[in-house]
């Protein structure tokens, strides 16, 4: 891969990772998870007019179900209730674990032995990681719980795409899952807090929420998902999917620099036995040199 192509990755990398920063900063700017998240959609969702659907009706409200509810509003309840944003990062990624047993079950895709020794390995991570989480207050087991039924969700998601038959642009993805989530999580706002201009009316820092939402809607969502999708088309999957495993590395680092995280020793021991799984588990994809089809993220 060129330097300028991986550069490329290690952006999209970057802005994925920021995006778990960005929730935090939002959630403390005054917004709840539900009008985040939703506010986010509602960006995105402006560009419904000009992309065509992807899916029928059933597929894109399965997707908006999982992806917008499940991943993205999780993700962010889970942040909300105290997770750290660098450990949600890193956790997020046991995804690639739940879509295996997922295709296992449903698509009759046996795992191999690398895979299944990878999440035996990032399996007592992620439960070491509760145990660092719980030194540090809060509702660590609650978050990691939200966390891991995030990443769940996202792996349903997977699946779902993998059953269709014809490929889809990844931003027509986006776009429409965007469209389907916003009003469910506006509703669920409005039900919680009351109309949400006047939830909005009352945030105690609204250029930091304006700025996390566009951050949210605009780099993490749009440009990071059509930077990931030009990479797979122009070079195999084994060499682009990689990169993906920086998630959590930049989440980790930008915790500690950008909110002054410190994260102790267990914690640390307990990232890196999920990292050597994640490793393991993508390291059947990595030595085979054949290319596999692009679909982004």
């Amino acid at each position: 891969m060129p330097i300028p192509h991986l550069l490329l990755g290690l952006l999209v990398a970057l802005f994925w990772a920021a995006n778990f920063i960005a929730v935090r900063l939002g959630l403390d700017a005054g917004l709840s998870p539900a009008l985040l998240t939703a506010l986010r959609f509602l960006a995105v969702a402006m560009l419904a007019p000009f992309v065509p659907r992807p899916f029928g009706w059933p597929t894109i409200l399965a997707l908006g179900a999982a992806i917008g509810i499940g991943q993205l509003g999780l993700s962010t309840l889970a942040i909300a209730v105290g997770l750290s944003p660098g450990i949600a990062s890193l956790a997020m990624q046991t995804q690639a674990f739940f879509t295996v047993v997922l295709a296992a079950v449903f698509l009759g895709e046996a795992p191999k032995i690398n895979q299944v020794l990878g999440m035996l390995i990032a399996g007592a991570g992620i439960a070491a990681l509760g145990f660092g989480q719980d030194a540090t207050g809060g509702a660590p087991w609650l978050g990691i719980v939200l966390i891991l039924c995030a990443a769940l969700s996202w792996a349903a998601s997977n699946i779902l795409l993998r059953r269709q038959r014809n490929a889809a642009s990844p931003i027509a993805i986006a776009v429409w899952v965007a469209t389907i989530s916003a009003l469910p999580l506006l509703l669920l706002s409005w039900s919680l807090e009351g109309p949400p201009l006047d939830v909005l009316s009352s945030v105690k820092a609204p250029a930091w929420a304006l700025g996390v939402v566009i951050y949210s809607a605009v780099f993490s969502t749009l440009a990071a998902t059509s930077i990931w999708s030009w990479l797979l088309g122009r070079h195999p999957a084994n060499q682009v999917a990689p990169l993906s495993l920086l998630v959590p590395v930049f989440g980790l680092s930008l915790s500690a620099l950008v909110l002054g995280e410190r994260f102790s020793a267990l914690d640390m021991i307990a990232a890196a036995l999920v990292m050597v799984g994640l490793v393991l588990f993508l390291l059947p994809k990595r030595v085979r040199n054949e290319p596999a089809p692009a679909r982004g993220r």
